[in-house]
């Protein structure tokens, strides 16, 4: 889904170093018509590059930022519900542990 291509490219940028400064739910694009999902994350004039994977305190708090932006810019759950934050994190964890 949407959501499990989400969490495994946000993933990718930490597991590669890239703290996105201002990671929230206006800078991920999601093309769903398309065979497979894909989604882009824009925006990156304020992220840092690291030289190795991000450290777990780092990954934390870019993961806390975009949750806030969930709860500030739909707090309704109409575009991403409670069940698609669980499937995210879960997504997220099996790509960061695999």
């Amino acid at each position: 889904t949407g959501i499990v291509t989400v969490a495994r490219v946000i993933e990718q940028l930490h597991a590669t170093g890239v703290y996105h400064a201002d990671l929230n739910l206006t800078n991920i694009l999601i093309a769903t018509r398309v065979p497979r999902p894909q989604a882009l994350v824009i925006d990156f004039d304020r992220a840092r590059v690291c030289t190795a994977s991000l450290p777990p305190h780092w990954r934390k708090k870019n993961l806390q930022r975009f949750r806030r932006s969930l709860y500030k810019l739909d707090p309704s759950a109409q575009i991403f519900s409670s069940v698609d934050l669980e499937t995210f994190c879960r997504a997220y964890q099996t790509q960061s542990s695999g």
